[in-house]
Formats: C-alpha cells, structure tokens, sequence
C-alpha cells in the first residue's frame, strides 16, 4: 500500500523536480507543485503491475489481502490526488511557487 500511495507519488514529484531543477526540463507557468504531487497520487490508482506481482508471489488467502490492499490504496490514492488537484487548482499560481 504505500508504494502506491507514498512510493508513486514521492518518485513522479522527485524526478519532476530534479528535472527542473538541473535543467533538463521547463515547467509551465500555468502548472504548480502542487499539481505535480496531485498528478503523481492519481498515479498510485495504476494498480495492474501490483496485482501481477502479487499473483506471482502470493496465493490462497494471502492474494485475496493482497488485492483488496491494492485496490484500497488504488481508492485512497484516487481521493487524495483528486482533493490535491481541486484544493490546487483554487489559488492562483505564483511565481514563488516553487518549493
């Protein structure tokens, strides 16, 4: 759960902001940090390579407690990128904000 929670989101914001920051890559003025974090937790609901990995790795009833935890975080991380991007979507972008 906290790969897809925690993990996804923490690697997609790292790499963005490395990016920018070494100057491999430009952000748009209309684009936040904030929308970069919300975009990386919409991307922990990709939960078909976990379930794979589980199915490979687990089977019985630790595979059920395996998918019903996949599909619980792909939920949270659902709600909580969604309530990134509508909180972050309601102040104006600045140019201080940058973190």
């Amino acid at each position: 759960m906290a790969g897809l929670v925690i993990g996804k989101p923490l690697g997609i914001f790292l790499t963005v902001f490395i990016a920018v920051k070494l100057g491999w890559a430009t952000m748009s003025s209309e684009i936040s940090w904030t929308q970069i974090i919300g975009a990386g937790m919409l991307a922990g609901v990709g939960f078909t390579m976990s379930i794979f990995i589980g199915s490979a790795s687990f089977d019985g009833a630790q595979l059920d407690s395996v998918k019903l935890a996949i599909l619980i975080a792909s939920l949270v991380s659902a709600v909580a990128g969604s309530v990134i991007l509508v909180l972050g979507a309601r102040r104006p972008v600045t140019a201080n904000d940058a973190p």
